[in-house]
């Protein structure tokens, strides 16, 4: 679909952008210490040579402060991308779907418990969302039996806690009837090449070890301020390849699965 289509867009935009710069960090070094070669040091003073000194001698490593920037960097756009997932869902659903009956009590009432909780924000809204407090309450209004005129309200995407464990993201399409756990994201021959893995059940154990360590590293950077010297430049790559790889396998699933449900 032409909306999920748009957001692992944004998502490889991003990552290729933070491939570009951790290729360029890569020569930095290479080219501080080929510069002197170049500099006719004849024609500076005393002050000028000392500058340029100061910069060709004094050694700093970088390299983990740059790894760790990227690393929360990646992490962050596929958090954005499973946000923009459930989202872009809810719109789907919108457009398709105005009939109370046409979805179970689960899933409204969870979509009335989200909308509810963002409303109890009004007075200290969450400064990274920009919500219309007054379209929440006029949407809620439509989830009503009988009503032919349902709404859901697409900002509760942004509610949803710990979103890159999976579970709350799964759950939400679990709700709808659309099976997009890591156990079906492991099926797909893709990731099984990408995680290097053969059947089902390695490729589930090697997946959720993955976005275990993910989370661990990231909560070990974001919520301590320490530098992980776990975080190499093998370690960023093989995270974006990995990203990518899972942001295809659920997009290729949710697409299958709300394509069935329209159909209906």
């Amino acid at each position: 679909m032409e909306k999920f289509a748009k957001n692992k867009l944004v998502l490889e935009t991003h990552l290729e952008e933070l491939t570009h710069i951790l290729v360029q960090s890569e020569f930095i070094p290479k080219v501080k210490a080929s510069l002197p070669a170049f500099i006719n040091w004849d024609i500076m003073d005393a002050e000028q040579k000392k500058i340029a000194n100061s910069i060709f001698n004094k050694y700093l490593n970088t390299d983990r402060t740059l790894y760790n920037s990227l690393f929360i960097s990646a992490v962050a756009s596929f958090e954005s991308f499973l946000t923009q997932t459930i989202e872009s869902t809810i719109q789907i659903l919108n457009e398709n779907f105005k009939r109370f009956d046409s979805y179970n009590d689960v899933f409204l009432n969870r979509q009335i418990e989200f909308s509810g909780k963002m409303l109890s924000s009004v007075y200290s809204p969450p400064h990274h969302m920009n919500i219309d407090f007054y379209k929440l309450c006029k949407n809620i209004g439509t989830i009503s039996p009988g009503s032919t005129t349902l709404t859901l309200n697409t900002e509760i995407a942004g509610y949803f806690r710990n979103i890159l464990e999976l579970d709350t993201f799964s759950k939400f399409f679990d709700d709808l009837g659309i099976k997009i756990n890591l156990e079906e994201i492991s099926k797909v021959q893709n990731v099984q090449a990408v995680f290097e893995t053969s059947g089902v059940k390695e490729t589930l154990k090697r997946l959720d070890d993955f976005l275990k360590e993910t989370i661990r590293f990231r909560n070990r950077i974001a919520h301590t301020g320490q530098s992980s010297s776990d975080i190499t430049k093998e370690t960023i790559d093989n995270l974006i390849k990995k990203i990518i790889c899972i942001a295809d396998a659920i997009n290729s699933i949710l697409t299958k699965g709300l394509n069935n449900l329209i159909k209906k």
